[in-house]
């Protein structure tokens, strides 16, 4: 979307995704000189509670010029029951060993389990960490938002505006340009010449000295 500023803009969408109870996860911007002008970009993502979406994308709508929009949602319930399960099984496997451990009668056998229930300790973990972050998806909504500041128009430069070098160049590559146009068309009409011009001529002179010598 276009804006004004880049920087106000990011502060004002900032200030209300805070209000609405969510947060910005990334921003970035860069600034660019075109023709002497400073021209600056740059990229919200924020981060609001799922109930809230609709009143700050109207927010974000309205900071500007929108060029472009996209709108998606993705189902993830089924990943949803996929981690729990298997966060259940994992937790059900390591109260298994977790009793093995401690009515292990020997050494060897105690360091088998230990190493086994470190190895389910490990993947509880990450799936915990992944269900975790999928409800982070599911009670968050995410909008991106790219913004940038348009470029200023330039002045058309008038006739009287041009140097006088330029202007004398130009004029000379004008003639050339005609100069050349007229050197084509004399080769494009050449051979017509000849196949016509030639007889009409010699007949034309043909009578004119017939007409001389009556």
């Amino acid at each position: 979307m276009a804006v004004g500023n880049v920087t106000s803009t990011s502060e004002t969408l900032t200030r209300a995704t805070r209000r609405l109870g969510g947060y910005v996860s990334a921003s970035s911007a860069s600034t660019q000189t075109i023709d002497g002008e400073n021209r600056t970009t740059g990229q919200l993502v924020l981060r609001v509670p799922r109930r809230n979406f609709s009143a700050l994308f109207g927010r974000v709508t309205a900071a500007g010029t929108v060029r472009d929009e996209d709108t998606n949602t993705t189902d993830v319930s089924g990943q949803l029951v996929d981690l729990r399960a298997r966060l259940n099984n994992s937790r059900a496997q390591r109260e298994r060993l977790r009793n093995l451990y401690a009515n292990a009668s020997d050494t060897e056998a105690t360091l088998a389990v230990q190493q086994r229930l470190s190895a389910v300790q490990s993947r509880i973990e990450r799936l915990e960490g992944q269900l975790q972050s999928l409800r982070g998806q599911v009670a968050y909504s995410t909008i991106t938002v790219d913004l940038e500041e348009p470029v200023a128009d330039q002045p058309s430069e008038q006739w009287y505006d041009v140097g006088v070098l330029g202007a004398f160049l130009s004029s000379v590559g004008g003639v050339l340009t005609a100069l050349r146009a007229l050197v084509v068309a004399l080769a494009y009409l050449g051979p017509y010449l000849l196949v016509f011009g030639l007889p009409i001529g010699t007949v034309g002179y043909a009578a004119y000295r017939w007409h001389d010598g009556t």
